[in-house]
């Protein structure tokens, strides 16, 4: 009984030291964690305060100075591909007016593929436009009262009890 009781105690203790070495290493790192991201939040906090405000963050609608550097980039980049598809739309043309017949209709196809290209980068142009100017797109407009909207046509499914297969 005396053994018994000693093996309880011990396993007891054991246990015990085991699980405080085991959950004070995950406590410590815990506590390091925290710590860190204490000092980081006072180091952030801090470096906002002594930033003045920002005077486009009172404006809604304003984009920031990236986002319209980003999109006067693009708007950039699109004019100088529609200039450049608008010189090789003037050289294709050029071509087709002194090409023979297979040439020439070979050359019209191209021209227009770079046609529809070039409304492509034009409605893209204008998009991003827009949207550094801070204007809304425009909304499609309104049916007229009184005419319904177009329904989908209606598709049935043959009822089984009507079946003349059998």
């Amino acid at each position: 009984m005396l053994r018994l009781l000693l093996t309880m105690v011990i396993t007891i203790l054991l246990g015990l030291g085991i699980g405080y070495f085991m959950w004070g290493s995950r406590v410590v790192r815990l506590t390091e964690s925290l710590n860190q991201i204490t000092l980081e939040y006072d180091a952030l906090r801090s470096e906002l305060a002594t930033r003045p405000p920002r005077s486009d963050s009172t404006v809604p609608g304003s984009g920031s100075s990236d986002e319209i550097r980003v999109i006067n980039e693009g708007v950039a980049a699109l004019r100088q591909e529609q200039s450049a598809q608008r010189v090789l739309l003037d050289q294709l043309t050029a071509a087709a007016g002194t090409g023979g017949g297979n040439a020439s209709s070979a050359c019209e196809s191209d021209a227009r593929n770079l046609r529809t290209e070039l409304d492509r980068c034009n409605a893209d142009k204008q998009d991003l436009q827009a949207r550094a100017s801070g204007a809304a797109r425009p909304q499609p407009q309104p049916q007229p009262f009184g005419t319904p909207p177009p329904s989908p046509p209606i598709q049935r499914r043959p009822d089984p009890r009507y079946d003349n297969r059998y």
